[in-house]
């Protein structure tokens, strides 16, 4: 419908006007608008109106056929008064975001015979929610979000128990307010309700069987959580002290009255499992174990967080939930084995049980989370009882493949893989993580990992030196690497040493140690010193004649590769960069940019050593004056030349 709108005799139907820069200069709407008496819907929302709420229910009453008044945001001033809903054809009044509107709410406004929809948000209003709502009233939908601070409206007392009596009511918004005591029972109809943040005790016995939003979070609520229906989509109740176990799951139609429950029936059939797709429990007194029903029976579950509670027990064996994306039960005291069909499901992407009381091997949990999930991104097991060797199938997972970033919302999910602080023993530190560890990061935005391993009652034994020799040799950036990262293991002694420091070949104590690259010792010890007062006369001259015949063939070699260079710039193909040379190292040490980019096992060097840090493919040989980069990139097409590759 057009914002102006007429009959055929020309008298006016709909004006609807809103942000259209209206300024009455305070004085309200004039008089004259009283003289609209065909007038069905009037909008003057997000316009300078001003005036009191007096007289602009004095003009609302005069215009009989008046169904819809949008006066939100439009400057009125004074407290609300009954004058607004004498209208006998009104349906829907909004007053929101008018902060000069104070006082209490009148009880005739819960109370009209013809009222629909309400809404109070976002102005000055305050004082208790009337207990008004007479039996057959026709609302449908209340809005009173408080502002949350002490300016603003700032509802208190009860919520009114005869809001039962509205059996049509669908959407109850009352956060951020101050409401006490118990939630009162509610009618079935109702679909949407938010009363977080409030100062409210207890919960209903039982929840409306239409309720598909919930949301009840910081509260002080106390006692259980009634069960949860078929038609419930989003569970919010973190942040109280709601104890007793993770309520049960129940029959919605069965659980509706009256009417409601022939139109659940039409809707739901007993058979059909929960629509729940986000159970929020975390920072509440829950005990017991997480129960069997909740690992199988909400098949569309995709969030679930029970942070912070007292849960104990196994968790179920048994896990069949194809959405489920996100789990956090951190915090709690639960106990036994990482169940393997936990890992098998297909959609995780963040997994967090850290600070529990989990035992044993993880090793059929991480086959079974390499061959399921293929977008994790966030495993936290950390702060637990867990034993045994450290598995490579943790390396066979997504975590540490930056080439595959997982997105939640519009953002990269934070990439954690923390099993520190548990008794992991019973093997060496895992050299396999180390060709894993993600080496170019600065070209990824949201590709940083954060790896722990290690914690105080971990006997990880440090690589023997045949284990350690293809790692010798390191290059500037790998030291710099595995500095970042702190990684530690136990040597022969029993005592604790930087695994940098056992890949270095130096036992505990000694003397020769690898200098930090910002030039200061990274452990104890220093550098050997050379023996004797100085160097004979022959030694120098042949030193001499050394440098200069190492100048002229580098001033050789330095052309050959500037005619080499400008060859490949000028459009002449790369050689295949999927060879199996990769990122490696020359007999002598330096680097050798080769072909190749590994997975797991890395880039390989020339001289048959292992490079540190292949997570994130192979280096970038070089880049263009415009930061584009050429030459060596993550996983390219062979044969591609330069100027059709993309980075």
């Amino acid at each position: 419908m057009p914002p102006i709108t007429c009959n055929r005799a020309g008298r006016l139907l709909q004006l609807a006007l809103p942000g259209a820069g209206l300024n009455c200069g305070d004085k309200g709407l004039p008089a004259s608008f009283a003289k609209l008496t065909e007038l069905q819907i009037l909008d003057v929302a997000y316009n300078e109106i001003g005036g009191t709420t007096a007289a602009m229910g004095t003009i609302i009453g005069q215009l009989p056929k008046l169904k819809r008044a949008y006066l939100r945001h439009a400057n009125l001033t004074g407290p609300l008064n009954c004058a607004l809903v004498e209208n006998p054809a009104l349906q829907t009044l909004s007053v929101t975001g008018n902060i000069g509107i104070a006082g209490p709410i009148p009880a005739c406004l819960l109370g009209d015979a013809t009222l629909e929809e309400l809404y109070l948000s976002e102005t000055g209003l305050t004082g208790p929610l009337p207990n008004s709502v007479l039996k057959g009233s026709p609302l449908r939908v209340i809005f009173a979000v408080g502002s949350g601070t002490e300016q603003g409206t700032v509802l208190d007392g009860s919520i009114p128990p005869s809001l039962s009596n509205a059996e049509n009511l669908v959407f109850l918004d009352l956060a951020k307010n101050k409401f006490s005591g118990s939630v009162p029972l509610l009618p079935d109809s109702l679909r949407f309700l938010d009363i977080s943040r409030n100062a409210l005790s207890a919960l209903p016995p039982a929840l409306p069987a239409a309720l598909r939003i919930f949301d009840a979070s910081s509260n002080a609520l106390l006692g259980g959580i009634p069960g949860i229906g078929q038609s419930l989509v989003r569970l919010v109740l973190d942040n109280n002290r709601l104890s007793g176990p993770m309520p049960p799951f129940v029959a919605t139609a069965a659980a509706a009255g009256g009417r409601h429950r022939r139109l659940l029936q039409d809707e739901l059939s007993p058979s059909d499992p929960p629509r729940l797709r986000l159970a929020s429990f975390s920072n509440n007194r829950l005990t017991g174990s997480v129960p069997a029903e909740w690992a199988t029976v909400p098949k569309n579950l995709q969030y679930l967080m029970a942070a912070s509670n007292g849960l104990s027990g196994t968790l179920p064996k048994t896990w069949e939930l194809q959405d489920l994306s996100w789990l956090d039960a951190s915090s709690n005291q639960i106990s036994g084995p990482l169940p393997p069909s936990l890992g098998a499901q297909p959609s995780l992407i963040h997994v967090d049980l850290s600070n529990n009381q989990l035992t044993g091997d993880i090793k059929p949990f991480a086959a079974e989370l390499a061959d399921g999930s293929q977008r994790l991104a966030y495993l936290n097991l950390s702060s637990n009882l867990l034993t045994g060797p450290l598995p490579q199938e943790l390396g066979d997972n997504n975590i540490l493949d930056l080439v595959s970033i997982a997105m939640l919302g519009a953002l990269p999910v934070k990439r954690v893989l923390d099993i520190s602080n548990n008794s992991f023993s019973g093997g060496t530190f895992p050299l396999w993580l180390l060709e894993a560890l993600p080496r170019e990061t600065a070209d990824c935005n949201g590709c940083d990992i954060t790896v722990k391993v290690n914690g105080p009652n971990e006997v990880l034994a440090c690589p023997t030196k045949e284990e350690a020799l293809p790692y010798t040799q390191l290059l500037e950036e790998e030291v710099k690497l595995l500095m970042k990262y702190n990684f530690e293991c136990t040597a022969g002694n029993g005592s604790s040493i930087p695994l940098l420091q056992a890949l270095d070949g130096a036992s505990p104590g000694s003397k020769e140690r690898r200098a930090d690259p910002s030039g200061t010792e990274w452990t104890e010890g220093s550098a050997r010193s050379a023996k004797g007062g100085g160097m004979r006369p022959g030694a120098i001259a042949g030193l001499v004649i050394g440098v200069l015949a190492g100048l002229a063939v580098l001033g050789a070699a330095t052309l050959f590769v500037m005619r080499q260079t400008k060859n490949w710039r000028d459009g002449y193909t790369k050689e295949s960069l999927n060879g199996a040379g990769g990122t490696g190292r020359a007999a002598n040490g330096r680097a050798a940019y080769g072909g190749g980019q590994g997975r797991g096992g890395g880039s390989g060097a020339a001289a048959g050593g292992r490079r540190v840090g292949g997570g994130w493919g192979t280096r970038v040989a070089a880049r263009e004056a415009n930061g584009d980069a050429f030459g060596v990139m993550p996983a390219p097409p062979t044969n591609v030349s330069r100027r059709d590759s993309q980075h």
